[in-house]
C-alpha cells in the first residue's frame, strides 16, 4: 500500500493561508455591509439608481471572489494510489478518486518566472464552486482546482497526475 504524500507550499504554509483567508472573509463581510449600505442609502424613497445597484453588485461579487481566489492560490494536497485529497475551504478536505480526474492543464501566469508555474487539475466530483474555478483558471466549463508550483516543489506530483490523467 502506497502512503499519502503531502504537497504543501514552503512559501505559504497552511496556517498562513488560513489566517489570511480569515482576514479576506472579514474584508468580504465589510464589502457586503458596504454594498447593502449603498443600496439602502441611495435606494431609499423607492427610486433605486442604476449606479447604486451596479456598485453594490460589484462589491458583492468582489466579496465572494476574493477569499476564494486567495484560498485556492496556494493549494495543499495529498496524493496516494487511490486519488487526490485537497483543501476545499479552510480545513474542509475533498477526496477525488483517480477515475474522476479528467486531466491537467498548464496555465500562464500574469507575472511569469521560471520557478512560478500554475496547473489546473480538472475532475468530475468536486464542489459546484470549483466549476467557477475551472472556468476562471482553466478556461473550461469543468470543475477544477489550482496547483501553484514554486521552485521544484511539486514536479513529482505534476508528473504523477499527468501520468494518471490526460494533459489538456
Amino acid at each position: 500500500m502506497e502512503e499519502k504524500r503531502l504537497y504543501q507550499h514552503a512559501i505559504a504554509p497552511r496556517v498562513t493561508v488560513i489566517i489570511i483567508a480569515v482576514i479576506m472573509i472579514g474584508l468580504s463581510l465589510f464589502l457586503f455591509r458596504f454594498a447593502f449600505l449603498i443600496l439602502f442609502r441611495f435606494g431609499s424613497g423607492g427610486n433605486l439608481s442604476f449606479n447604486a445597484l451596479l456598485y453594490s453588485l460589484i462589491l458583492i461579487a468582489g466579496a465572494l471572489i476574493l477569499p476564494s481566489i486567495w484560498m485556492n492560490w496556494w493549494q495543499s494536497f495529498e496524493i496516494d494510489e487511490n486519488g487526490i485529497t485537497f483543501s476545499v475551504f479552510l480545513l474542509w478536505k475533498k477526496f477525488v478518486p483517480w477515475k474522476s480526474v479528467i486531466g491537467i492543464k498548464k496555465r500562464r501566469q500574469f507575472i511569469a518566472t521560471k520557478y512560478n508555474k500554475m496547473y489546473v487539475v480538472f475532475a468530475e466530483q468536486i464542489t459546484p464552486a470549483h466549476l467557477i474555478l475551472g472556468l476562471l483558471y482553466g478556461g473550461k466549463l469543468k470543475p477544477g482546482f489550482v496547483i501553484q508550483i514554486g521552485p521544484q516543489e511539486f514536479e513529482e506530483a505534476i508528473k504523477e497526475i499527468s501520468a494518471r490523467t490526460a494533459i489538456l
